[in-house]
């Protein structure tokens, strides 16, 4: 098995975004196979790396419409916790009978 360096593997991917990956084989001799995993293992990185940085968070906060619907669902999700709630005793009590 051969192993490629990060920077062989950076520059692969560079290509494929730019060529796509037949082009990116073309020109390198990487196998397809090995290109496609590269750019699959990439794209589940970045998918994955979705977290927020202190300032996005504090734009996020300051955003009134986000805040005021947030409110909104915290209070629709307490709504929803005491009709199921109360759903649950209604169905145990039908059951015990």
């Amino acid at each position: 098995m051969v192993r490629h360096s990060a920077e062989t593997k950076a520059a692969a991917l560079d290509l494929i975004m730019q060529k796509g990956v037949q082009k990116t084989h073309e020109e390198t001799g990487l196998s397809v196979q090995t290109l496609y995993k590269w750019k699959r293992d990439y794209e589940a990185k970045q998918a994955g790396s979705t977290k927020f940085s202190v300032s996005d968070m504090e734009a996020l906060l300051n955003d009134d419409s986000l805040v005021e619907r947030i409110k909104r669902l915290e209070l629709e999700n307490a709504t929803l916790a005491e009709q199921n709630l109360m759903l649950r005793k209604a169905l145990r009590s039908l059951l015990d009978t």
